[in-house]
């Protein structure tokens, strides 16, 4: 039992839980997306060893099934529990035969060499214990809206998206040559603010005191801003980055009225590298 699941700060799991349990289910979850909620560097890292480990995160960071019952489910602290139990089978065995255990003798249920590991993996147990039978609480922001409001946006975004391309494409047809390639940019921006809308939209909302609508935190973002904001949390590689902000040149230039004009080649293959680059998004908006 060596590799027990364990935490070194045990209040980081009530606060991991409340955030499987409010807004949306992020695609993958790293350290850099418990970071945008909150967490402190070393407890992202703490705690999403352990929800690996607990079996709600896949090793690529990917939410489980057991994640999705938890998140879903009308009676959580049951799913909790029984995770638990599965997790740590002998502890929960010892605590059965006696309720009043003390984690002196629990720790030496845990076999390990190492006191301080022992002695953190039954906190951790009990912590989990705790939060089966009372819950993890109220939401970590007053500002966190109902999941179908954040759907809600993201159904708004990919729509955008997909109207600003349509522009796009007429604009070139028409040899409106600067907006076509303005457009294009735009769809691709809303696209890639869906794929941000985790938690309802937490990584743009990070320092944010209060709500704030997702206009004005979408007017917030510069496009260099964007791109760096999509490399962080994986969302496109960081060997795409180069291209992406050569694209964001591009637009840039086409909005100011400069005197010469785009190329209608050139700008056709720019809606076609838009595309390119909207596929290589990683997975898809959060639901």
């Amino acid at each position: 039992m060596t590799d027990l699941p364990h935490v070194q700060d045990v209040e980081s799991l009530k606060r991991a839980l409340r955030l499987v349990r409010r807004g949306t289910t992020p695609h993958t979850v790293t350290a850099a997306h418990l970071e945008a909620n909150g967490f402190t560097a070393d407890a992202a890292a703490d705690t999403t060893a352990f929800l690996t480990a607990f079996g709600f995160l896949t090793p690529d960071g990917t939410p489980t099934e057991s994640w999705l019952a938890y998140r879903d489910s009308e009676d959580p602290n049951s799913v909790l529990l029984a995770a638990e139990r599965s997790t740590y089978p002998d502890l929960a065995a010892r605590v059965d035969d006696d309720a009043q255990v003390d984690d002196e003798t629990l720790a030496e249920v845990v076999q390990t060499d190492d006191p301080e590991t022992a002695h953190l993996v039954v906190a951790t147990f009990r912590k989990l214990s705790d939060l089966a039978v009372s819950g993890p609480g109220s939401t970590p922001s007053e500002s966190a809206r109902p999941r179908r409001e954040v759907i809600q946006d993201v159904s708004m975004l990919l729509q955008l998206s997909v109207r600003e391309f349509d522009v796009a494409r007429q604009c070139l047809h028409h040899d409106l040559l600067r907006p076509a390639i303005v457009s294009a940019w735009n769809s691709y921006a809303a696209l890639a603010f869906a794929h941000l809308a985790t938690d309802d939209f937490a990584i743009l909302r990070r320092g944010s005191t209060g709500p704030t609508p997702l206009a004005d935190l979408m007017r917030a973002v510069q496009g260099r801003d964007l791109v760096a904001i999509l490399v962080e949390h994986a969302l496109v590689p960081a060997e795409a980055r180069t291209r992406i902000e050569e694209l964001l040149r591009q637009r840039d230039d086409a909005a100011q009225p400069l005197p010469d004009e785009p190329d209608r080649a050139a700008t056709a293959e720019y809606l076609s590298a838009i595309l390119t680059i909207s596929a290589e998004l990683t997975d898809g908006p959060a639901t």
